[in-house]
């Protein structure tokens, strides 16, 4: 008799929730720093205005909506191809072009990033690229996973 849990889903589950911790925990710390005004923003407020890069075409923010559908598409095992490396090089970006914060009519750019940028990446590319390995032929833990499915 096989156990219905092995290691390998075990340490994906603990993976993947040490990921969502830190993606929470980046929500809280401050994100955007200014050299005075106008104030730090958190994480939260990044998150909450950052839509709206979609509409001034900056598509960066679309790397958390990529990063909840790698997490659902890792734990069916089914893992993805093209969305990790599109979410990939969108983390990427956040870090090489600039950002600008809009609070009234003009841009102003974001002097610093404060700690919570690094641990939303840091939180954002181990899923991104379980969910490449697991599109790897003859991945062992697809396989492993179709194995104790069908007996």
């Amino acid at each position: 008799m096989r156990p219905l849990l092995n290691r390998k889903y075990i340490a994906l589950i603990v993976l993947h929730i040490l990921c969502i911790s830190l993606y929470a925990w980046s929500l809280a710390l401050p994100a955007f720093l200014f050299d005075g005004y106008p104030a730090n923003l958190d994480g939260a407020q990044v998150l909450l205005m950052g839509w709206l890069g979609i509409l001034v075409l900056d598509p960066r923010w679309l790397a958390n909506v990529i990063f909840a559908i790698c997490l659902l598409t890792n734990c069916n095992f089914a893992g993805q191809r093209i969305l990790p490396l599109v979410e990939l090089s969108l983390v990427i970006a956040s870090f090489v072009l600039p950002v600008h914060y809009f609070p009234q009519d003009h841009g102003i750019p974001v002097q610093h990033f404060g700690p919570a940028v690094y641990l939303w990446a840091l939180a954002l590319i181990p899923v991104f690229l379980v969910s490449l390995y697991m599109k790897v032929p003859g991945n062992t833990l697809r396989d492993t996973a179709n194995k104790n499915a069908s007996t």
